[in-house]
């Protein structure tokens, strides 16, 4: 990530390799994997929209997130790109 902010497409097809009931949570762990591989930043905040938009249809999780990723001194704050 170079520079304050980044625009990224997190795909979460690992997720609908668990149960239904399993996947909202999965899928916030491969959101917080992509993101610390990609910033290599520890701290890692997903903003109330992200949750929103997984839990929006509860047990079918989209396919991918396009997500824009800001930095603040050393926490990175995911945020849905829309």
């Amino acid at each position: 990530m170079k520079g304050n902010e980044a625009e990224y497409t997190i795909g979460l097809q690992t997720a609908f390799l668990f149960p239904p009931k399993k996947r909202i949570r999965k899928a916030l762990n491969v959101i917080k994997r992509f993101v610390k591989k990609h910033t290599r930043i520890e701290e890692i905040l997903i903003s109330n929209e992200v949750n929103e938009y997984l839990h929006k249809n509860s047990k079918n999780i989209p396919r991918k997130v396009k997500a824009i990723l800001l930095k603040h001194e050393k926490t990175i704050n995911v945020y849905l790109q829309d």
